[in-house]
């Protein structure tokens, strides 16, 4: 027996040796050992070898073969304890996200899955694959179904008191609902996950998980520093499990250094962007990602929207299509927006909105919109003449400090006449 495994251990590790010059050789030798009986299998090769099957598939494109492997992960599960058996078909979901666009395949093949657990009563596989599944339809967007799926499933498991489990279900739903724009109850969902957390050791994936949700929502509202060190701990995080390959924290390493870089211009502080990326920890990570943001640095620094747009037109993969950037950077777009205005009017006590529109570079209409919106948020104080398609600017109103201090007395007056009205009916 122990010469044969060896054997088997052998075949492992040419299969290893063999899956970067010749992938197909490595594909039938990890195949002939995935039938191996886990009793005969001490140190998990099967199990290895099926994660490592995986990965060759993915590096070839092959989503098709990944998904029949699953058939094969069924068949293994009749020999495995339950937690190995979802803890197998997790990974195996996360290698099939590698190569599905948009997560059709993943999906139907979770709810596929699901299905399976719930025929063979394994209650155990099915709460974590719902989980799975209710963070592929947030991803995609589904997040009426996405909640559909959470509401029943954090209910049973919340009596279990399946802590760990309950921190991804509480992520999920704090995912979703920052999606709909429902801070308070993101927020709340959040803080369950961190109270969850607590009560239990939490791995170091779950844990970058819940930095970088909590750098999200802090900056959600301006708070930019504390986001910053959220997101500077997710990244540490992620970056620690890269070379872990079914882990596939890359991405979202890469997600968190975007953010750190977002939140440094967001400060007003976009020359530091430079020394960030610089840092030894981070060039393993460089590439258009990082080249993008350096961009909307530099456009942040020169006050420029022309450089601005340029970088989103150049990198609408890594700046326009990610929800959580696009949304801070049209925040900043419109503060520049503001200043490049601010800046062309100073001079003027009267401005035709034509020579403004033309300064600026931008459409007549767009700009026209942009000054009666700053007008009526009192960003800028003056009026538009429609008769003559000009901006009338007027004189900031000085503030009179007599008048303001003559308020003061009088409010303060006001307040000892009711505390003695107050004392006099007392007696009374």
């Amino acid at each position: 027996m122990a010469a044969s495994y060896e054997a088997v251990k052998e075949t492992f590790e040419r299969a290893n040796a063999e899956k970067e010059i010749n992938p197909a050789a490595a594909v039938t030798k990890y195949r002939s050992l995935l039938e191996l009986n886990p009793k005969d299998d001490p140190e998990k090769i099967a199990e290895q070898a099926l994660v490592a099957l995986g990965e060759v598939l993915v590096a070839q494109g092959d989503a098709g073969a990944i998904v029949e492997l699953f058939e094969v992960v069924k068949g293994m599960a009749e020999m495995m304890s339950k937690a190995r058996t979802a803890k197998i078909v997790r990974m195996m979901l996360t290698v099939l996200g590698k190569v599905d666009e948009g997560s059709v395949l993943s999906v139907s093949v979770a709810e596929g899955l699901i299905e399976w657990a719930k025929e063979t009563g394994r209650k155990f596989l099915r709460q974590r694959l719902e989980a799975s599944l209710a963070g592929m339809y947030a991803d995609a967007g589904e997040y009426s179904k996405s909640l559909t799926l959470l509401a029943p499933v954090l209910k049973e498991v919340k009596k279990l008191e399946d802590k760990l489990l309950l921190v991804e279900l509480h992520l999920v739903e704090s995912r979703v609902h920052h999606a709909l724009r429902n801070l308070p109850k993101a927020k709340a969902s959040l803080t369950s996950a961190r109270t969850s957390s607590t009560a239990v050791f939490c791995p170091p994936l779950m844990q970058a998980q819940i930095e970088s949700q909590a750098g999200v929502l802090q900056a959600e509202e301006k708070d930019y520093k504390t986001a910053y060190s959220y997101f500077f701990e997710a990244f540490e995080g992620y970056a620690s499990l890269a070379a872990m390959p079914e882990l596939n924290t890359e991405p979202l390493a890469v997600a968190s250094l975007k953010y750190m870089l977002l939140c440094k211009v967001m400060m007003d502080k976009p020359q530091e962007v430079t020394s960030v990326v610089n840092n030894k920890a981070v060039l393993k990570f460089s590439g258009d990602h990082v080249t993008a943001m350096q961009a909307i640095a530099a456009a942040a620094i020169d006050r420029s929207l022309h450089k601005f747009q340029a970088a989103i037109d150049e990198y609408p993969s890594h700046l326009a299509e990610d929800p959580v950037i696009a949304a801070h950077l049209k925040t900043l777009y419109d503060s520049l927006f503001e200043a490049n205005l601010l800046r062309i009017i100073e001079p003027y006590t009267s401005v035709q909105v034509a020579h403004i529109a033309q300064t600026i570079a931008l459409p007549l209409d767009v700009v026209e919109s942009k000054l009666s919106k700053m007008i009526l948020d009192g960003k800028l104080s003056g009026v538009l003449d429609q008769d003559v398609d000009a901006l009338i600017v007027y004189d900031e109103p000085k503030q009179d400090k007599a008048l303001a201090a003559s308020l003061d007395v009088i409010d303060n007056m006001s307040q000892v006449v009711d505390s003695l009205f107050n004392k006099v009916n007392n007696l009374s």
